[in-house]
């Protein structure tokens, strides 16, 4: 993995979007990981409206204190104590809150240096401390392009790494059929042909997240070709396979893709490219996003 990096202080922004998290969570010991630091050390000015954050400790107690202090901060709860597993059997409980101009995921874990699957999605900044952890370089990986495991691909729910490892790919352009990327497809492929389908959280997550990630790709029907080539799709959602491969025979629907901005109209666009007899089953099949209350787009689903 190489020399890993070390801890480094925030800069005066990063250390003021900290303090002010922290005024509103109400509790020190957390951090902010995911995709928004990352964005805001390429460019400060970026727009963000979701911020990742992980508190140390799930204790009742302080998920009972978080909860009054986003509330007395104008904070809605969207979704309080839902409890989540990664690693298999590691209990997380998850809280989402939402004011007018962002949301708050929050997980609550005894370990908060557990988050992240691969190296693009490693770094966070931590509080109280105010550093900058980034133990395996992901901003000079994100520029090379070059996504690994950092904690074993047998370690993991499969849905779970499918669904953080397309996102990422997707958000950073990466071509996840590149002979290096070789065994991460076939440690998918063999998780995915032993578990087959289902409608667990992860499950559905991941189905939310290859949406999530073809329309936020650069260039989608590219992206949509990798999918298919792949053949992930094909062994988590078989009809939705054959969709994306019907899109990808007609050269207009590139145009169109273009031109879809949310995920419900791409879903109603799939559902098109289905023989008449499959889009009852496509349709009736993706109605289980709506479950995903904290998620505007998803809970629109119907």
């Amino acid at each position: 993995m190489g020399e890993k990096v070390k801890n480094h202080e925030l800069s005066e922004y990063a250390k003021n979007l900290m303090s002010y998290i922290r005024s509103v969570i109400g509790t020190d010991n957390f951090i902010l990981y995911g995709g928004a630091p990352i964005d805001l050390m390429k460019n400060k000015d970026c727009e963000i409206n979701d911020y990742d954050l992980a508190i140390s400790g799930k204790t009742q107690g302080k998920i009972k204190r978080v909860v009054s202090s986003l509330t007395r901060k104008g904070f809605e709860i969207i979704e309080l104590r839902r409890k989540y597993y990664i690693y298999h059997d590691t209990e997380i409980i998850l809280m989402y809150a939402r004011n007018d101009k962002i949301t708050l995921d929050i997980c609550f874990i005894d370990d908060v240096e557990m988050v992240g699957q691969f190296n693009l999605e490693s770094l966070y900044w931590k509080h109280p401390e105010m550093k900058c952890v980034d133990h395996y370089n992901a901003i000079k990986s994100i520029e090379d392009k070059k996504i690994i495991p950092i904690r074993g691909l047998e370690k993991e729910n499969v849905f779970l790494l499918v669904s953080r490892f397309l996102c990422l790919c997707s958000k950073y352009d990466i071509n996840f059929l590149s002979d290096e990327l070789n065994y991460i497809i076939d440690s998918f492929h063999k998780k995915l042909s032993e578990c087959g389908q289902g409608e667990s959280e992860q499950y559905v997550s991941c189905l939310s997240s290859i949406f999530k990630s073809i329309l936020r790709a650069r260039n989608r029907m590219i992206f949509i070709n990798e999918l298919v080539d792949s053949s992930l799709v094909k062994l988590i959602f078989p009809l939705l396979h054959i969709s994306l491969n019907n899109v990808l025979q007609n050269e207009h629907n590139f145009e169109i893709m273009e031109k879809i901005i949310n995920k419900k109209d791409l879903l109603y666009f799939l559902g098109e490219h289905l023989e008449r007899r499959d889009r009852a089953i496509f349709k009736d099949k993706i109605r289980i996003l709506s479950r995903r209350k904290w998620d505007k787009q998803d809970a629109n689903i119907s």
